[in-house]
């Protein structure tokens, strides 16, 4: 929620202005209507307004000497001047000022909407910019910097969250990259957890992707008093969070306790809120002497029926006992160093797999499918074939799916539910036929599919939407990325080569 001040000496528009804000009230709040500039200058020192709407030619002070007293007490706010006056005197000094935009009156609905929607852009990236290195600062131990001192003046006690989505990706058999379906976390993706997150005052990526670090303003109710979380996610969510401190030398205690808990409690499936202050006993499992017997003799027989009846029980005693995912990985490699005679695959090979399995899988039994799966294909047990016959007819079905649904927004989620099938299965048919991953695949598809629209003459926005890309950016850095250029400079490309006279 931004706050909003409008400084303009007739009463009229002010109110227009108003109203027109009140359209967007889920996303600004009025703090302050000024008369001129002077007065805005007061208010701003009172409210601390994130964006100013001014006129020009105010009594007593004009917009822009109040612009330039307030960019002296304050660099942080945006600024957008609506005038009667299409001057370019005017216009040029408010933009050597740094004014966001120059409007002339009158001003729409939908002008108003586009300028307030870009402002609110860069200010969210400038907080994020901002807080991630607060937060890099306070959790490297760096309490002395600009960053951290300026945190200092926001609260006096705070407490620390490491909030994780999805499976522990810190492990000894992780590869170092994610799903290709996924993106770096985002705050918003966590606010609907628990109850008290709308006290996070910074936040920042871990270094592995589907993590958040937040501080926490705890001068409210910690975090330990909070709801507990949200059951109905779809994703498994871990989050692990600190005592209380002042002193800011403690946050970086506090991280590192914390990213030790999240290794040895995250457990797949199981939504868990940990308290570091709380550390409880890491559950034990170890495959028995007797299992281990049974899974040797199966690979022996070469039969896999036994040895998937063998995985399932062990699995069913896994998810009982609640075993965390790094216990259930060492585990796992315990169990393929028993049927290793009958591997067809590097263990490298294994290893990707094995990450990508943990990194799709939403519980037990996705990593179950996954892993039996794998065996399937990469171990000698007669069932390659089979399989393969099976997986070439369902990669036909699932690119039709793709093709006929290139004007939707789709994700690897929605494959698995309409073809009834785990994520990890079709990120390795994805692999195995087509020779990339679903979201290589997919974007392919949709930079091949956009360059044929371009060169039909469609602009960007008309193509991005048509793909199922809401925001055009995202959509320019994505084709950036495979083509190499932006999407402005591929049309304009074309246009060269169109203009450029052949031979005679």
């Amino acid at each position: 929620m931004y706050k909003i001040m409008i400084v303009e000496d007739e009463p009229p528009i002010a109110r227009y202005l108003c109203r027109l804000l009140e359209k967007y009230s889920d996303r600004y709040t009025i703090a302050a209507v000024g008369s001129n500039g002077q007065e805005g200058l007061d208010l701003f020192r009172e409210y601390r307004p994130d964006i100013v709407i001014t006129d020009v030619r105010m009594p007593m002070m004009s917009g822009l000497e109040m612009i330039r007293a307030i960019k002296e007490l304050d660099s942080k706010p945006r600024f957008l001047i609506i005038s009667d006056y299409q001057d370019f005197e005017y216009a040029r000094d408010g933009l050597s000022l740094g004014v966001h935009n120059y409007l002339i009156k009158p001003v729409t609905s939908e002008q108003i909407r586009e300028n307030l929607e870009h402002i609110r852009a860069i200010l969210e990236q400038e907080e994020q910019r901002t807080g991630k290195q607060a937060l890099q600062d306070l959790i490297m131990g760096k309490t002395d910097t600009e960053a951290v001192r300026e945190m200092d003046r926001t609260a006096a006690v705070w407490q620390l969250l490491l909030i994780q989505k999805g499976c522990l990706a810190g492990s000894r058999i992780w590869q170092g990259n994610f799903s290709e379906e996924n993106r770096p976390l985002e705050i918003g993706e966590a606010r609907h957890l628990f109850a008290g997150m709308e006290h996070v005052v910074y936040w920042s990526a871990d270094r592995y992707e589907n993590r958040l670090v937040c501080l926490i303003n705890a001068e409210e109710p910690a975090v330990d008093s909070y709801t507990k979380l949200n059951t109905e996610c779809e994703d498994f969510w871990t989050v692990v969070y600190s005592g209380t401190f002042q002193p800011f030398s403690k946050g970086a205690v506090w991280y590192a306790q914390s990213g030790r808990e999240l290794y040895r409690h995250t457990v797949i499936g199981e939504n868990q809120l940990l308290s570091c202050e709380k550390a409880e006993e890491q559950v034990r499992y170890a495959l028995t002497e007797e299992q281990e017997v049974k899974i040797r003799e199966a690979a022996g027989l070469g039969n896999f029926d036994l040895l998937r009846q063998e995985l399932i029980s062990i699995f069913a005693e896994m998810e009982r006992r609640k075993v965390p995912q790094i216990i259930l990985e060492n585990q796992l490699q315990r169990f393929f160093f028993q049927i290793e005679s009958r591997r067809r695959v590097t263990v490298e090979q294994q290893q990707e797999d094995l990450a990508e399995i943990f990194s799709v899988s939403r519980n037990m039994a996705d990593v179950l499918g996954g892993v039996l799966n794998l065996i399937a294909v990469g171990w000698d047990f007669g069932e390659k074939q089979r399989t393969q016959s099976k997986g070439q007819a369902m990669m036909e079905l699932m690119d039709h799916y793709i093709v006929s649904h290139m004007d939707q927004v789709f994700s690897l989620q929605d494959l698995s539910e309409s073809f009834h099938l785990s994520k990890a299965y079709i990120c390795r048919l994805f692999r195995d036929y087509k020779g990339m991953s679903f979201k290589d695949y997919t974007g392919k598809l949709k930079v091949d599919k956009a360059m044929e629209l371009f060169r039909k003459g469609e602009n960007v926005k008309n193509v991005s939407e048509y793909l199922g890309y809401m925001d055009p950016f995202y959509f320019s850095k994505v084709f950036k990325k495979r083509t190499g250029m932006s999407p402005t400079e591929y049309i304009r490309m074309l246009s060269v080569s169109m203009d450029t006279p052949g031979p005679f």
